[in-house]
């Protein structure tokens, strides 16, 4: 197989399972065992795009042990709700999406080739994300506003705060 077919069927694998994961992840409630397991699929198919893409071992074995720390403190975590493991479990995360974020827009900024969609069906899915990207937006300021100024409501209907009425006098 040729370097380029290898890359591509990397790409089209790590799509399928972030898709997957865009896809699925909301049907599920938040907390117990089925948000670890997805936390966890998660994690790994970032590690698997770090080491597919590697160009030295530096890189891949700094975000799996990071992985494999957070991941031991976010179990413990579990076990024991400690103010130090719950920053530590935090702080890890920050680390090792920061760390896979970074390699990876460095990997492909640094490619030379133009990523544009090549068939009908990438298309359609940059068409998709395109849209839903817009409309994401579009939502969210909505709700935003919403709820800025249904709170506003609320407060008018009961009237201003104890420290509003001192201020008023």
């Amino acid at each position: 197989m040729v370097q380029s077919d290898r890359n591509a069927a990397r790409f089209n694998i790590l799509l399928a399972l972030l898709a997957c994961f865009f896809v699925l992840v909301p049907f599920f409630e938040s907390g117990g065992l089925v948000e670890g397991i997805v936390r966890i699929a998660v994690e790994v198919t970032l590690v698997a795009a770090v080491w597919s893409f590697r160009s030295s071992l530096h890189v891949p074995v700094l975000v799996t042990a990071i992985t494999a720390l957070n991941e031991l403190t976010g179990s413990l975590e579990a076990i024991s709700p400690e103010p130090f493991l719950v920053v530590t479990s935090r702080v890890l995360t920050l680390v090792f999406l920061g760390v896979t974020a970074g390699f990876l827009s460095r990997y492909f900024w640094r490619q030379r080739v133009d990523v544009i969609p090549r068939t009908l069906h990438a298309e359609g899915l940059t068409s998709v994300v395109a849209i839903s990207g817009q409309l994401f937006l579009a939502v969210l300021i909505g709700r935003l506003v919403g709820s800025y100024v249904s709170q506003r409501a609320g407060r008018a209907a009961v009237g201003p705060a104890p420290d509003e009425e001192s201020r008023l006098r």
